[in-house]
């Protein structure tokens, strides 16, 4: 009867620790969750001092039981850490965030799925799902938190954001935009469709002044670009130079105010630079 108890204790402390360790590495503290901290601590003490039965001559009882409970929490902290690396694998291919005194980050990734943190005062939760993307239009499949509420299963992009819905109003919010976020380093493809040399190609920030790669394109070619920089934050206005006919050039707000994760070749054509961004819908800029 003793060790039917003490296994009790060791489950009910190993169901706790599952959900202590998921909420540390994903949302940190959730007050919300207080007791699953003092019923963590009080079944750990448990299984520790109850007696465990050794078949090992010359093992302490007291120490087979501790040995067990650490090998137990080990284990499960190792597999919730692999399951958690194993889901962000995939690159982000671009995240969103929205926030006043409750709010929602959204990592869309490239293997079609998401990463969704919602978060308010006292805490947050942790979700994942899938989505499609249909021109403008992300098609959610599962259910996207918000407060005590559910986003729609659609959201809208626009060149400020995401625009999403409430299947009802939470705090009077029923209608908003999620702001775009930025990451460090955006890979995209440049293509030159024209019949003469395009040189010197690169992007920057509007604000920086720091040195950025530069590219040079034979006709009918194309080569990956990559844009890194240290401080990536802006408000989604990237200058493109470029030398064309040996004048160089550039174009300010070459994106629309779309970030350059959205964005998924800038090819150059005859006539007009052309933008195609991952949601489907093209952004069109003449040579200057």
């Amino acid at each position: 009867m003793k060790q039917i108890i003490r296994k009790f204790f060791l489950i009910t402390s190993l169901l706790c620790s599952v959900y202590i360790f998921h909420e540390l590495i994903t949302v940190g503290f959730d007050f919300n969750s207080i007791y699953t901290y003092i019923i963590f601590i009080i079944s750990s003490l448990l299984a520790i001092l109850i007696p465990s039965k050794s078949k090992i001559q010359y093992v302490y009882e007291y120490f087979s039981s501790t040995a067990i409970w650490i090998t137990s929490i080990a284990i499960v902290f190792g597999s919730i850490s692999i399951i958690q690396k194993l889901r962000d694998l995939s690159p982000i291919l671009f995240s969103t965030t929205f926030y006043n005194d409750i709010g929602v980050d959204v990592e869309f990734r490239r293997n079609g799925t998401y990463k969704a943190l919602n978060y308010h005062l006292l805490g947050g939760n942790l979700t994942y799902g899938k989505f499609k993307l249909q021109d403008s239009l992300i098609l959610l499949d599962g259910k996207l938190k918000f407060g005590s509420s559910n986003v729609t299963d659609t959201l809208i992009a626009k060149n400020m954001g995401l625009l999403f819905s409430l299947e009802k109003p939470y705090r009077k919010i029923n209608k908003r935009t999620m702001a775009y976020e930025y990451t460090p380093k955006t890979e995209l493809v440049i293509e030159n469709n024209t019949d003469v040399n395009i040189d010197s190609i690169s992007i920057k920030l509007s604000y920086s002044k720091e040195f950025v790669n530069s590219l040079s394109l034979i006709p009918g070619t194309k080569s990956n670009y990559e844009f890194n920089m240290k401080n990536p934050y802006v408000d989604g206005k990237y200058i493109l130079t470029y030398k064309f006919k040996d004048e160089l050039n550039e174009i300010r707000n070459v994106t629309n105010r779309y970030p350059l994760e959205t964005v998924k070749t800038i090819q150059f054509e005859e006539d007009n630079i052309v933008i195609e961004l991952i949601f489907g819908n093209t952004i069109k800029k003449k040579y200057i």
